[in-house]
């Protein structure tokens, strides 16, 4: 079992930029290893907005260490499919299948409310992309028809 513990945040982010695929292997798996034992409390930190060369190596860290410790990021996890080329993007739906429809889905119907908000049509393809694997049929958006009505 790792050793969890808290760390200062500017050293995950230094630890974060270490995640970079254009560093040496040998780079990026002494930050992987290091970052394994961030706290949960402290997960939504791999995932910076601005570090798109760090989400590849983030997301399989995050599929690792598994549900719930990686739950304070599911909304950064959430964001990245805002476009399903974006690195990282396999890996997310992986981990959506991983911790499974019925925790899954509040997550999953907040970002769409929040993307149809947005008119953001890009996002939501890339969510019901990303949750192909939950199985999610028709039924399980209402709230999301329900706000859809109540806007037209």
């Amino acid at each position: 079992m790792t050793n969890i513990e808290y760390m200062d945040e500017e050293y995950i982010v230094y630890l974060v930029y270490s995640l970079n695929w254009r560093l040496p292997d040998s780079i990026q798996d002494e930050a992987m290893r290091k970052l394994e034992r961030i706290h949960p409390d402290q997960v939504h930190l791999l995932l910076p907005h601005y570090g798109t060369d760090t989400w590849k190596n983030a997301t399989k860290l995050l599929r690792k260490m598994g549900y719930p410790r990686n739950k304070r990021a599911l909304p950064g996890l959430l964001g990245l499919c805002q476009n399903s080329s974006w690195p990282g993007f396999e890996t997310v739906c992986d981990i959506f299948t991983d911790i499974g429809k019925e925790i899954m889905l509040p997550y999953v119907e907040q970002a769409m409310l929040h993307a149809s908000k947005q008119r953001d049509e890009q996002w939501m393809d890339g969510l019901l992309s990303a949750c192909e694997g939950l199985k999610l049929e028709d039924s399980h958006f209402a709230k999301l028809r329900q706000r859809n009505e109540e806007i037209s």
